[in-house]
């Protein structure tokens, strides 16, 4: 009774177990799980703070695995509290108390339930707070416990992996976390028969990410496979189905862009021709694939040079342009597109109608963009261009002095136009 009686003064905030060696721990732990009982049927706090107390004594006088296994139950307690009070500090302590667990356990066979416990406290406060130091230990988290399976649980645990370096990746743009996610998605590819579109998309996108930095071409071939090989996946979302085929649309053009492949510049002008097809005739949906549309016509023109291409890239941007229901910042984007195409055509040209639909674009509004800068810049050289033409300064056989000096003045005023609007 006595060793009763000194049991529940420490529940009661008494003297701790490093004050009172002859209290057997068998009584301790029977008590620790009565208390514990009690805390999670009746949810109260004043229980929850005794199995606290109990727990820190537990901890004093335990080794080995039971140690380990009072840090586990020490977190649960913390994780209870927090439920309660939620107080960021129980969070923490919980959590503290569970890495320290982790460690406890190093590779026995509870380290792998008890890692996953880690990583689900960690993903709570992640979502909550968002600290860079969490996604980190989340990444190495998913990563040790990739290592350490196989089959059906290391698809669950890369699926954690890519999740986490996703995020990262789309933080931070680290060289080292997209080596990282493309080796987790081509295992998922690997792994799973038949292969996840998202998966697939995902790697063709980063594959054309790297290129940039690599310059391997082989990563745009792998990335053109994992493209095509997406849209082969059914999908019954139109909105995820565009997404892999802008991704294919990327790649595409990157590799149409390094090689010069005639039959990349055309499989790029078909995908967007399909992403075109998925939204109805001038909704704003439809406006994003109709501008990858536009230039991937002006593109495939300045490489193979079918006018026709141009002429279609036209129509399509200034049809785009013209979308009803395009907020402002939109409509310029789509405006520094088109602005290419019709450049392209007044400097072959020379045509005044073709200068004056340019202008028309820029006096509806214009931005700092770098795709704006690049537009103007293209189109004001082509205007300096044809007034050197008119001066005389370059002759072209065949053309008449009287008309290149009316065409002068003409092109001169335009050009004045175009600086005034801007």
């Amino acid at each position: 009774m006595d060793d009763l009686e000194r049991a529940s003064d420490i529940c009661r905030g008494g003297r701790g177990a490093e004050d009172d060696k002859e209290l057997p721990t068998v009584l301790l732990a029977l008590l620790y799980d009565t208390r514990l009982t009690v805390c999670e049927v009746s949810g109260d706090m004043a229980a929850v703070d005794d199995v606290l107390r109990l727990g820190m004594m537990l901890l004093g006088r335990t080794k080995g695995e039971e140690h380990a296994f009072m840090l586990a139950a020490h977190a649960d307690a913390y994780c209870l509290r927090f439920q309660r009070s939620e107080s960021p500090a129980d969070r923490d302590d919980a959590i503290e108390y569970r890495r320290r667990a982790q460690d406890a356990y190093e590779s026995g066979p509870e380290w792998p339930k008890v890692t996953l416990e880690l990583h689900q406290q960690l993903m709570q406060r992640w979502e909550t707070e968002e600290r860079p130091e969490d996604l980190d230990e989340l990444i190495e988290i998913a990563s040790a416990l990739v290592e350490k399976h196989a089959g059906d649980e290391l698809v669950f645990y890369l699926r954690l992996l890519t999740r986490h370096l996703w995020v990262r990746v789309n933080r931070t743009i680290s060289a080292e976390d997209m080596d990282a996610m493309i080796d987790a998605l081509r295992n998922l590819v690997r792994l799973i028969d038949p292969s996840d579109g998202q998966d697939l998309s995902r790697l063709c996108y980063l594959l054309s990410l790297r290129y940039r930095r690599s310059h391997a071409v082989s990563d745009l071939d792998d990335a053109v496979t994992a493209g095509r090989a997406s849209l082969e996946v059914p999908v019954s979302d139109v909105r995820q189905m565009h997404v892999r085929l802008s991704n294919l649309y990327n790649a595409l053009g990157s590799l149409a862009a390094s090689t010069g492949s005639a039959a990349a510049y055309n499989e790029a002008v078909e995908v967007a021709e399909r992403a075109v097809g998925l939204f109805p005739e001038g909704s704003t949906d439809a406006a994003g694939p109709l501008t990858n549309l536009s230039t991937a016509l002006w593109v495939r023109f300045r490489a193979l040079g079918d006018s026709a291409d141009l002429d279609r890239s036209i129509s399509y941007g200034l049809t785009t342009f013209e979308t009803p229901g395009l907020d402002d910042m939109e409509r310029r984007q789509i405006g520094a597109t088109a602005i290419v195409g019709l450049t392209l055509k007044f400097r072959r040209s020379g045509d005044e109608a073709t200068l004056q639909q340019a202008l028309a674009v820029i006096e509806r509004g214009v931005d700092g963009s770098a795709a704006w800068v690049r537009s103007l810049q293209g189109l004001m050289s082509a205007v300096a261009h044809h007034i050197e033409l008119a001066s005389g300064r370059e002759s072209r056989a065949g053309e008449d002095p009287q008309r290149i000096r009316r065409h002068s003045s003409r092109f001169t005023r335009l050009c004045s136009g175009s600086t005034n609007a801007l």
